[in-house]
């Protein structure tokens, strides 16, 4: 019955060579989580492309969630592989505690270089330096004095949309890198650095087209049971309905983390295509 204020979490999706941020998520929660990396990674991809190597991850979440290739995986069927595999594509994990090889450190921190000024802003450090005037804005809100767009908080709508243009104010701002070499936007070294044929065209990243956009999701082998299925990446089940699927009858399932309400299966053969819907539990009372 009324709104709550939280600190979300700006995941950035960056191009190595030329520090670019090329999408991001805004996530309303305390942390970021498998799925929603997942759902960054295709919209990266389905944008711009498949990238020309591979992706280069944090360790921890990004190396043992089972949507991100981790965990076990059953060497008895392609399905089973990772989506980068699948693509012909490797991840990369930097070893834990060494920040100085994660280029996504550098690029948040020039990142916050340009956030002082905005709406609700708390600073780098506020356990210990704290915004007196964002503090009472906050109390008053939490208090329900005071809805929070005269407090001057944002919604995530309306954050989405200035994260945008915070982006593009850093893609367009130049810096000195040893990565790319030289004093240049971002901008600017994503089209210098891009490979070109003997005519000087760019040759362009590989776009899935609309047929194989189920490549990007996570394939798996499973079995019908009591009129559902169920993939170890959900824990939700999905209905098998009037799809024509039977108890025993094992199909291929393709979760796609941006989807997840909705579950599409196929034979063995990758053929006979049925989308089934996520069931939604009845409550235990009412």
């Amino acid at each position: 019955g009324w709104f709550e204020l939280t600190r979300g979490q700006f995941l950035p999706f960056i191009d190595e060579k030329s520090k670019r941020i090329l999408e991001f998520s805004l996530i309303d929660g305390k942390s970021y989580f498998a799925a929603a990396i997942r759902t960054l990674i295709s919209k990266v991809c389905l944008r711009f492309g498949l990238p020309r190597e591979g992706f280069h991850f944090e360790s921890g979440l990004w190396k043992k969630a089972k949507l991100l290739g981790g965990g076990t995986m059953l060497p008895w069927d392609e399905v089973e592989q990772t989506f980068a595999d699948r693509l012909g594509l490797r991840i990369y994990h930097s070893l834990p505690g060494n920040a100085r090889a994660k280029n996504i450190e550098n690029v948040a921190g020039l990142f916050q270089d340009l956030l002082p000024g905005e709406r609700g802003y708390v600073g780098r450090n506020e356990q210990v330096v704290k915004y007196e005037r964002i503090q009472k804005a906050k109390l008053d809100v939490e208090r329900k004095r005071m809805h929070p767009a005269e407090a001057d908080f944002l919604s995530g709508d309306e954050w989405v949309q200035r994260l945008h243009q915070i982006c593009d104010q850093y893609n367009a701002k130049p810096q000195t890198s040893k990565i790319f070499g030289g004093y240049m936007t971002p901008d600017e070294a994503w089209e210098r650095f891009q490979p070109r044929n003997d005519a000087g065209q760019v040759i362009g990243l590989t776009r899935l087209p609309p047929e194989l956009r189920y490549l990007l999701a996570e394939g798996e082998q499973v079995t019908v049971r009591r009129g559902r299925v169920r993939v170890r990446f959900s824990k939700a089940d999905y209905c098998v309905g009037d799809s024509g699927l039977f108890d025993g009858e094992v199909v291929l399932a393709w979760y796609d983390a941006a989807e997840p309400e909705r579950l599409w299966v196929t034979d063995l053969h990758k053929e006979n295509v049925r989308c089934l819907p996520r069931e939604v539990a009845n409550p235990a009372y009412g």
